[in-house]
């Protein structure tokens, strides 16, 4: 997505960018990231109550996958890492619908401690109440969901696609190739020992200042400016 004026082309995503200036590399390229509410995304300042609106425990890591089921999103290469887990102290939710959704619910059927929410409109609570948000997409664009996580204050465990290290800063989690069960295993496993799962403010003053729909706004702003000045 984007436009063109004045010989600069304003894109919303960089990827798109890199493309384009090998085709028209007289054009300089400004970017748009996509913007989150962070009045609405945030960290909650009650963990515990948040968890018990939607009855999970208050005792446990908890990880949240959520998206469409399908082939892209490759929910089925998480599953295979939960598979892998004997810990105790996790608990794993799902939230959204889609063709592989019936597929996932019976490789897990045996395990005591995943939820499959279906489609909810409750998104936002459930990230509030878990630590850690969980992508196994083997593409995407500029990811919302991945946004209001962090905006939420969650760790990431993210595929290393480009759109994902678009997004990541040091500090915000773990990056694994994808398509890797063995390495979102592995990765939990380093979670477990971290002290990031307790920088929620970190993660969302840098959702803020970058991703938010202020700074998207500033963005546009400054290109209209510029765009004016040049008339």
């Amino acid at each position: 997505m984007g436009y063109r004026e004045n010989g600069y082309a304003n894109l919303l995503f960089p990827s798109i960018g890199g493309i384009a200036a090998k085709k028209r590399p007289s054009l300089v390229f400004n970017y748009i990231n996509n913007g989150v509410d962070t009045n609405l995304f945030r960290p909650t300042t009650d963990l515990k109550q948040a968890r018990n609106q939607l009855s999970l425990p208050s005792d446990k890591i908890i990880f949240i996958w959520a998206g469409a089921f399908i082939q892209r999103k490759d929910p089925l290469c998480w599953v295979k890492a939960i598979k892998k887990m004997k810990q105790e102290n996790l608990f794993f939710v799902f939230c959204g619908e889609g063709p592989l959704l019936e597929k996932c619910r019976k490789e897990l059927n045996h395990c005591d401690n995943v939820l499959f929410t279906g489609y909810t409109p409750q998104l936002k609570a459930y990230l509030q109440a878990a630590d850690v948000y969980v992508s196994s997409s083997r593409s995407e664009g500029l990811p919302c969901a991945v946004l209001e996580a962090a905006a939420c204050g969650l760790t990431l465990l993210l595929t290393n696609i480009p759109q994902h290290q678009y997004i990541f800063q040091k500090g915000m989690g773990l990056l694994v190739p994808s398509g890797t069960p063995n390495a979102f295993y592995y990765a939990v496993q380093r979670l477990e020992k971290t002290t990031e799962l307790n920088t929620k403010e970190k993660r969302y003053l840098y959702i803020e200042n970058n991703f938010s729909n202020y700074a998207m706004s500033r963005s546009y702003q400054k290109i209209y400016t510029k765009s004016l000045r040049m008339n």
